[in-house]
C-alpha cells in the first residue's frame, strides 16, 4: 500500500473505488493496465454466474 493512503484507510477501511468514502487523492501501486481490465473484466462465480462485481 502506498504510504500516502494510509490516513484515508485509517479513517474509512478499505474502500471501493465507487464508494461515497473512496479517497479522491489514491494513489495506486498497481499497473494501470491491469487494474483497468479488472474493472472491466467478468468475474466467473463458482455457482455457474457471471459477475462484474466482487460482491
Amino acid at each position: 500500500m502506498e504510504l500516502a493512503n494510509i490516513p484515508h484507510v485509517l479513517r474509512y477501511g478499505i474502500t471501493h473505488f465507487k464508494s461515497p468514502n473512496a479517497n479522491p487523492n489514491f494513489i495506486t501501486i498497481g499497473d494501470i493496465a491491469l487494474i483497468d481490465a479488472r474493472n472491466t473484466g467478468r468475474v466467473f462465480i463458482n455457482n455457474g454466474d457471471y459477475s462484474l462485481t466482487y460482491d
